[in-house]
């Protein structure tokens, strides 16, 4: 029997900055908010299914004009009495991720980084290349 494979591959069109904060995740939009002056608000859960099937959740924060779009992820998963798991395993160590898309926002993603360093809940902030990230596809909405 001759079997087709289906091969997709995604255009990574974002600008990906990730923060290092102890803040918890509406304390840290929050602040985003004010900083940059955008409006970030909870949106559900983004849910993922890493393990054998096993559904995790990471907190989510959008905000989206009609030139651009802000994402707000938790790098690590709601302890919903599962085991922990990462949005972005290879990068454990980045507690959120800002997902950034539209031109004029590309053209300043290393000065919003500066931007979000300057915010007091925010120990660090960097643009990540994403091209080499593994699981990039996690985020994806």
């Amino acid at each position: 029997m001759k079997v087709n494979k289906l091969d997709i591959e995604y255009e990574f069109e974002f600008e990906l900055i990730g923060i290092v904060s102890a803040a918890k995740d509406y304390k840290l939009a929050w602040a985003i908010n004010k900083s940059i002056d955008i409006e970030l608000i909870r949106d559900n859960d983004h849910e993922l299914f890493l393990r054998k099937k096993s559904k995790t959740q990471f907190a989510y924060y959008s905000h989206h004009t009609e030139h651009t779009s802000f994402r707000l992820f938790k790098n690590r998963s709601l302890n919903n009495g599962s085991a922990m798991g990462y949005l972005i395993p290879e990068l454990k160590q980045m507690d959120y991720f800002l997902v950034v898309e539209g031109e004029e926002i590309l053209n300043n993603s290393l000065n919003l980084a500066q931007q979000l360093n300057n915010i007091n809940v925010v120990n660090t902030a960097l643009k990540i290349a994403t091209d080499k990230l593994k699981s990039k596809e996690n985020l994806l909405v």
